[in-house]
């Protein structure tokens, strides 16, 4: 899992373009000159290539303190989260706009329930599963390895899809062992 290494205080969303920020990222990732910052499609594509450079993630974070467009915050957001120790996750949640944090705050919640009921020992119970986001329920059931995780999610998952996708996967299970 990445590590992220930070000094000072965690800065909060501040939805400036074409600063500083932004600027030292299109450095490091050898893209200055090649795009037009004002253009959020050039952006996402800059994000992408940083996303790709565990080298690059404070300035990322420090890009995306100063990303204007929530969207864009939200999703470079949720993709470091799915790369960090949960424990890790505070700085890229204050890094979006404020009435965007409790989703990104939800989905760190959601992927440390994700790490911690994919192995094959694993466990829950049928209240849990309720409490689980519609997301959270569907990459359960294509990830998971734990029976008991999936029997549940097969008995009561929220959707058709995830209560399909369950049984499916505990249908191969039980071929293949």
């Amino acid at each position: 899992m990445l590590r992220v290494r930070h000094s000072g205080p965690v800065e909060e969303h501040q939805g400036t373009a074409d600063g500083p920020a932004l600027a030292e990222l299109l450095r490091l990732v050898r893209r200055d000159g090649e795009i037009d910052p004002r253009d959020e499609h050039d952006r996402w594509a800059v994000y992408q290539a940083a996303l790709a450079r565990a080298d690059v993630a404070g300035p990322l974070l420090a890009a995306t303190v100063a990303e204007p467009e929530p969207a864009l915050a939200v999703g470079v957001a949720f993709a470091m989260l799915e790369r960090l120790p949960a424990v890790e996750a505070e700085p890229w949640v204050r890094a979006v706009p404020e009435p965007e944090r409790e989703k990104v705050r939800a989905r760190a919640g959601d992927l440390a329930v994700l790490r911690g009921r994919t192995p094959v020992d694993a466990g829950a119970a049928e209240p849990e599963v309720a409490a689980w986001s519609d997301w959270l329920q569907r990459r359960l059931a294509a990830e998971s390895h734990s029976a008991a995780v999936l029997v549940l999610l097969e008995a009561h998952g929220r959707t058709r899809r995830v209560r399909g996708l369950a049984r499916e996967r505990l249908v191969r299970s039980r071929r293949a062992g």
